[in-house]
């Protein structure tokens, strides 16, 4: 039964106690570490080769694999296709060549044949030895269970890491437009405010003109009735009136009569620097609105650079994984197959157990005897873990 992992936000340390935990039955990856030693000093013990760094020869760019069932017919055969195609690669002059020279090799081409002990890479499947090995049966179910086991760990911390980087945008999204509004709220009061100040400082300015009319009208009365020569009641005052005396009642009342005009300029003046202030100030006002979004822009992007960023570190920690499960279950493979006296270079040439990492083990079907036979065998599920004691 496959163990539920926690679908929470997990930190690389709680990812790690999980997978040590659900997928392999271990607690710390010092038990992990212990466990491998002990499968390659076991290895050791029995005479196997542990080296995964088979050289593979390559001809005319491919890479030339032979399977160690083949025959010594098959493998003349072989032998002989490879060098026909290297004998016809090679850039020499033609030449003649008589019937004694057609097993001459060209000075170009020194390339010996691959030998077998260097060309030989694992290519046996385990499956090939279940009826030798009962054990690999078990072994098999027991690798299948552990690959669903770590798909279901490495889905459920892909879900939760989509999870948690939708959360995060949304989340970001909301102080954004948070912020977004509260910078356009700004805005409006300060346009409010200015547009309040303009029409402040007009009627401040009309009732300054207002003065002065009342100013220059009281004025007008006083001089008009000082050049009559009477008072404002209307009693002669006796005095001299001079030709200043009437310039100056010519310029109140040449003022009296273009004092509307420049109040109205005025007002039009005031109007018209208020209203070039207000453009100006929205003008601000859409600046930093765009400069804003731009920014929040930039915060998605970076937020979004950071979850591939992520995503690729767990590809490549899932890939050290599956490589590390591999080689485990090769070497747990190797040790079964050598126990149940298999000859060591058909040990060495087995693949180990295979699965499918994307979906179906890759293998044939187990027929319903063999199938029996490993069912009444002890799961080899807590074998994987507690080591080649219980192999």
């Amino acid at each position: 039964m496959l163990v539920s992992v926690q679908q929470s936000v997990q930190t690389p340390d709680d990812q790690s106690m999980v997978y040590f935990r659900d997928v392999l039955g271990l607690e710390t990856s010092e038990a992990e570490d212990e466990l491998d030693a002990s499968l390659r000093s076991e290895a050791q013990e029995l005479g196997l080769c542990l080296d995964e760094s088979k050289p593979i020869t390559r001809s005319s760019g491919k890479t030339a694999s032979m399977d160690t069932t083949l025959s010594e017919r098959d493998f003349l055969d072989n032998f002989a296709k490879w060098e026909d195609g290297a004998s016809r690669n090679a850039s020499v002059a033609t030449e003649a060549l008589d019937s004694d020279s057609l097993t001459s090799v060209s000075p170009e081409r020194d390339h010996s044949p691959p030998r077998e002990t260097e060309t030989m890479a694992p290519t046996v499947p385990a499956w090939t030895f279940f009826d030798t090995v009962p054990e690999l049966l078990a072994l098999q179910a027991a690798c299948e269970a552990q690959c669903q086991r770590f798909k279901l760990w490495t889905s459920q911390n892909r879900a939760a890491m989509e999870a948690k980087h939708i959360g995060a945008v949304a989340a970001l999204h909301r102080s954004q437009e948070t912020a977004l509004e509260a910078l356009l709220d700004t805005h409006a009061l300060a346009l409010a405010d200015a547009e309040d100040k303009q029409v402040t400082a007009e009627s401040t300015l009309r009732e300054v003109h207002d003065q002065a009319y009342r100013v220059n009208v009281t004025a007008l009365k006083q001089q008009e009735a000082y050049c009559a020569g009477t008072y404002s009641d209307g009693q002669p005052h006796g005095r001299t009136i001079t030709a200043l005396d009437r310039t100056e009642l010519d310029k109140t009342r040449r003022t009296r009569d273009n004092m509307a005009s420049r109040q109205e300029s005025a007002i039009n003046v005031l109007r018209g620097e208020q209203g070039r202030r207000i453009r100006a100030r929205v003008q601000r006002q859409d600046k930093e609105a765009a400069d804003l979004e731009v920014l929040q822009e930039r915060e998605i992007d970076a937020l979004g650079r950071h979850n591939v960023a992520e995503l690729e570190e767990l590809g490549t920690i899932e890939k050290e994984k599956k490589t590390r499960l591999a080689t485990r279950w090769r070497m747990q493979t190797m040790i079964l197959m050598r126990r149940a006296g298999i000859e060591e270079e058909d040990v060495e040439a087995c693949q180990g157990i295979v699965v499918d990492w994307d979906g179906a083990l890759n293998r044939p079907p187990v027929p319903e005897k063999d199938a029996r036979r490993g069912a009444t065998r002890p799961r080899y599920d807590s074998m994987l873990a507690d080591g080649p004691a219980q192999v």
